[in-house]
Formats: C-alpha cells, structure tokens, sequence
C-alpha cells in the first residue's frame, strides 16, 4: 500500500508537470543589447563594403541597422584618410580605397550619437587565385568544394562566402495575363513568366587552414551541399565563390563565431564563447563591440552545372491543368487573388475565332515569380 501511495505522489507530479504548462521568458531577454556589430573587409582591389547594425533581442527578428555614421579608413604610414559613403541597410561603400599590400590600415567609426569606435591596425594582404571550384556525385546530392595553394607559402587561413543562382522553368507556358474585372489578354514578350532565375548567399562561415600540412595547400575542401532533387540544379547551376587570406587572430575569430552561430542547439554543443574581435569603443573602453576588421585582395571563381551534367536529377513539380469558362464573373472568381493563373485560350468548337474557355493551372505552375525567381537574365548567364 505504501509503494502504491508513493506511486501515486509521483504519477500525480508528473502529470501536474506535463499538464500544466505557464510561459517563460528568461532572463537572458532582458539583458542590456544594442552593441554595434562591425561586419567588413578592406578590399585591396575592388570594392569595400562596411556594414554596421546592432544586437537586439533574442526574440527579435528584424535587423536594427546603424545609419548616421561617419566611417573612415586611415593608413598608418601618412595618417592619410579615406571616407565611406552610406548606401542603406547600414552598408558603407567604396568603390576603391588603393591600399596598398604590406600597409598597415584602421577603421575609425563615429556613429550619429557621437560615440567613437576603432580598429586595431592590420596589414593588407594579397589573396591567393582560386585553383578550382568542383563537385561530386554523393548521397544522391551534390557537393560542391573549393581547391586552392600559396605559392609563397606565407599564407595558412583562408575564408570562403559564395553566391548561387539558379535557372528555374515553370511546368507550364502562361501565354495569357489576366488583367481584372473579367479580362483575360495575350502577354507581351516582356510579361513572359516562364522562365528566371533565383539567387542565394552564403549564410554559413567557411574556413580552412593549412597550418600543419606540409604544403600550403587546401584541397577539396566542402563548401555546400545541395540536397537530391533541388530545384537548383533542375535546370542550370553557377556558384560564384569569393576567397580571402586571413591573419592567425582573424581566422580563430572567425572560428569561434561559426561555433556561437552554427554549432549551438543541443546539450552536446560547444557553450557559447565570447567574440573578442580587433574593434573598440573609444567612447566606452567597457562597450562591448562584436567584429573584425580584416584587409586582403578578393580572389573568386565561378563554375556552372547543366541538367546534361545530371541526367537522373529527380526535381518534380506537382501540377494540375484546369479550365474555365470565358465569361467575366467566371474569370473574376477564378484569377481575383492570384491563386490561379491563365495558360492558353481555347478556342469554341462551333463559333470559328471566339474563345470558349481558357485552360488554367495555380499560380506556382506557371508564373516563375511566385516560386521566388526574377525574370531578368543575368549578364553572366
């Protein structure tokens, strides 16, 4: 009776437990953030993006980026200075800065509310080429991967980013438009949404060193992978891939970012690690600030991957092919909310040149827009 008893407490708390659920918002919520995030390379021959934004809440989603600021790169030797402009989404450009390798620069940051940040000094280095950007056939996917070596051998860290684009065909040919209020007309050449292409970026941190290899060499080293039966590689592929050299300080900064950013979600995973990055607040010495400027040339490659290359590539679409009658309410119903979209005119069996019906399918089956394409051809394509 007594084991019963206790049994029962125990069967009681659990459900008490597992019953009653409250919210909980942590602690963790409400700590101080808004520190400035300094995301950028000073790019020796192209090109050189700053991008400034600030930590917000766990639970909020939308990116709190920095406008205002005045941000500037000074050369160590004549103290000589360069400003950035201010595009948007907290991008500071400029279309070339001429540093020169081997010099020392900073960055030198004041926001619109006065306070001041700087960088440490790094040396600008050359990248590099790209030896090969390759993929293989495995698990049924693909993976792609970057091959690349120093002739110098003065270079050991290196950090990889990409861009995708894809071609995407819709399984079927919308040659109609429906224009509302009981409308339906050809297309013109421009309005064709048969065909476009969609574009992807890296979200993931890639890097690699040779430190400890014999030679300065990186091969094969896996970059993406894309899933059996992508949308991606249905038609026609190309990866752009970018590659910079990184000091020793930079590369084990930007490791441990990957680790805080990638590797977290479950028991077994690293504990999050502070970022001390190459930026402080002259303002504020205690402010933390998360980022690391680094200064390098930008090497990149670009490959494509045809449907040919992939013969049994098992990319389907599900599709279904409808009609509707060619009258103005029927049209309104069926095309109002774009859930539907015209194909063809079909044309009535007994009156010659009137058109009886249109045939139809969802929005998703022939309009590539709403899978997320544009219809613009990209000049490399």
């Amino acid at each position: 009776m007594q084991k019963l008893m206790y049994l029962s407490v125990i069967l009681g708390s659990m459900f008490c437990i597992i019953g009653c659920k409250d919210s909980y918002t942590p602690d963790i919520l409400k700590v101080q953030t808004s520190y400035l995030v300094i995301e950028g390379i000073l790019n020796t021959n192209g090109p050189t993006l700053i991008t400034l934004t600030r930590t917000t809440e766990l639970n909020n989603n939308n990116t709190n980026i920095e406008a205002g600021a005045v941000v500037s790169v000074e050369n160590e030797t004549n103290n000589s200075i360069q400003f950035l402009n201010y595009t948007n989404n907290g991008i500071y450009y400029s279309s070339n800065l001429n540093l020169e390798n081997g010099k020392r620069y900073r960055v030198r940051i004041i926001t619109g509310i006065g306070r001041e940040y700087l960088s440490e000094y790094v040396v600008a280095k050359t990248s590099p080429q790209i030896d090969s950007i390759s993929w293989i056939r495995k698990d049924d996917g693909v993976e792609i991967e970057v091959s690349t070596h120093d002739l110098t051998n003065r270079h050991k860290f290196y950090k990889w980013w990409y861009e995708e684009t894809w071609e995407i065909r819709s399984f079927f040919n919308s040659r109609q438009v429906f224009v509302g209020n009981g409308v339906v007309r050809p297309r013109n050449a421009n309005e064709m949404v048969d065909v476009g292409w969609k574009v992807n970026s890296s979200k993931s941190i890639h890097l690699a060193t040779s430190a400890g290899l014999e030679q300065e060499v990186i091969n094969k080293k896996p970059l993406l992978f894309i899933e059996p039966g992508s949308e991606k590689l249905a038609e026609r592929y190309s990866i752009l891939v970018k590659q910079q050299v990184l000091e020793e300080d930079a590369y084990n900064f930007f490791q441990v970012m990957k680790k805080n950013t990638e590797s977290l979600g479950t028991i077994f995973d690293p504990l999050p690690s502070d970022l001390a990055g190459n930026i402080k607040c002259v303002t504020n010495p205690l402010e933390p600030v998360i980022g690391f400027i680094t200064a390098s040339s930008i090497t990149e490659k670009r490959i494509f991957i045809d449907k040919q290359e992939l013969p049994d590539w098992k990319f389907t679409q599900s599709c279904v092919l409808d009609r509707i009658t060619n009258d103005p309410d029927s049209l309104n119903h069926a095309f109002t909310g774009a859930e539907y979209i015209p194909l063809d005119a079909i044309l009535s069996e007994i009156f010659p040149g009137v058109i009886a019906a249109y045939s139809m399918t969802t929005a998703k089956c022939a309009d590539c827009t709403k899978r997320g394409g544009g219809t613009v051809k990209p000049t490399f394509w």
